[in-house]
């Protein structure tokens, strides 16, 4: 019995075979120790009877799978594909065939333009080659863009420029609009024209109170809260070493005690507040004058909430009855302070200060000329009267912090509602943290 008994055929192996090479392993005598006799398997199915060996008994003949002893050719497709990733080399594979295997372009894909990038191996070394060709073209089997591949190849399909991100240009209108939704909108465009297309505002709207969002500027204040909270920490771990090494009289222990619970109670408030990305927006100008400088360009991911108008003026920290109050046309700052029964004795009454609707602040520290008159921000310009006679608006918010004791030893300079407030209206989460 020889070879090409056993092997008589193609049709007798399995797929893919290693043709180069395959063995007979053979138990030689006295011992029967094994030798092994190679053979040209290739050259045997061919008809060659040098390899058509005469077989003995207890002979083992093995023929090895070709990826066992070859590496097998790949290449590698990403970019704008279905399915990007590295895809077996068969013969006479071009670029479009490669294309085929990962499911096609999609509809982001850029057709005039993608890249091979090819490795040349030459005497000096391996080196890259970079060749430009039309994904159209080479779809459609054109020569010279639909390529015959080489193994470990690697293709890079482009996206058309700028389309993820105008997929993720979008606005959410939300609140009284006549169309309130979410609106996609181009490069450069204004938040007055996609107003526009949600066919403005409605009569119930107040624009003065808009609440603008936006994402750039939440990752902003989210930094400084967790500034803020480390700083607490910082400020708590002094405070509690001191406290254990520093000999204090009862009074002293009180006060410091007092503090620290203030600066617990604080970092409880901050770690749970969520900053807003609140902006302050002009919305009256923009809807007044489109195109104006106050006509911001949007960016994806912004936020336009309009409420309906409120009825409403908000009063609070120390003052007799903080509260909420129904808005009486031109009345002023001093005119709510009264109605909520004053300020308190431990009211810091030069600290007060206004929290418009639209999310401007006017501090009582503005004031100019002995109290006689206070800086208008909205006109630029100082107006007599004193910050008491400032008028409020529909949904303003007046603010009375407590009053703020300092202790030279302690180092201390603000009390938990001054840091409270001053955080929260700058991090824009006032409402959560108060």
């Amino acid at each position: 019995m020889r070879l090409r008994d056993l092997i008589s055929s193609y049709d007798t192996l399995l797929p893919e075979p290693y043709l180069r090479r395959a063995e007979i392993v053979r138990l030689m005598p006295p011992d029967l120790h094994p030798e092994v006799i190679e053979f040209n398997l290739e050259a045997l199915l061919k008809g060659d009877k040098r390899y058509n060996m005469l077989l003995m008994d207890l002979d083992r003949v093995k023929i090895y799978q070709h990826k066992e002893k070859m590496q097998t050719p790949e290449v590698i497709i990403k970019g704008a594909v279905l399915n990007p990733g590295t895809y077996s080399l068969y013969e006479g594979m071009k670029i479009k065939d490669l294309i085929f295997q990962a499911g096609n372009l999609t509809g982001r894909a850029y057709l005039d333009q993608a890249l091979l990038s090819r490795v040349i191996a030459g005497e000096a070394g391996a080196d890259n080659f970079k060749i430009n060709f039309s994904p159209r073209r080479a779809m459609e089997g054109l020569s010279p863009d639909d390529i015959l591949l080489q193994p470990f190849d690697k293709i890079y399909i482009r996206e058309i420029p700028q389309y993820s991100q105008a997929l993720e240009r979008k606005v959410l209108l939300e609140g009284e609009f006549l169309f309130p939704g979410e609106y996609t909108f181009s490069q450069g465009e204004r938040i007055s024209s996609v107003i526009e297309r949600a066919g403005g505002v409605t009569e119930e709207a107040y624009p003065f109170g808009a609440f603008f969002q936006r994402e750039s500027v939440k990752n902003i204040q989210k930094s400084m809260v967790r500034d803020y909270i480390g700083k607490l920490e910082e400020d708590i771990f002094t405070l509690s070493a001191q406290a254990s090494e520093v000999s204090l009289d009862k009074e002293q222990s009180t006060i410091l005690n007092q503090t620290l619970n203030a600066k617990k109670q604080l970092l409880e408030k901050m770690k749970t507040a969520q900053p807003t990305g609140r902006m302050v927006v002009d919305l009256v100008a923009i809807l007044t004058a489109p195109s104006s400088t106050k006509d911001f360009k949007l960016r994806s991911g912004d936020h336009l909430i309009v409420n309906k108008k409120p009825d409403y003026v908000n009063v609070l920290g120390e003052v007799y009855n903080p509260t909420a109050m129904f808005f009486l046309e031109d009345k002023t700052v001093g005119h709510y302070l009264n109605k909520v029964g004053g300020l308190t004795d431990n009211a810091n009454e030069d600290q007060i200060y206004l929290v418009k609707a639209n999310g401007t602040v006017i501090s009582k520290r503005q004031e100019g000329f002995w109290g006689m008159a206070s800086w208008d921000s909205e006109n630029f310009r100082w107006t007599l009267g004193g910050f008491e006679s400032l008028k409020v608006d529909l949904g303003d918010t007046i603010i009375v912090p407590k009053k703020v004791e300092k202790y030279p030893w302690l180092r201390l300079t603000k009390d938990i509602t001054e840091i409270l407030y001053r955080i929260a209206v700058t991090a824009g989460v006032i409402i959560v943290a108060y």
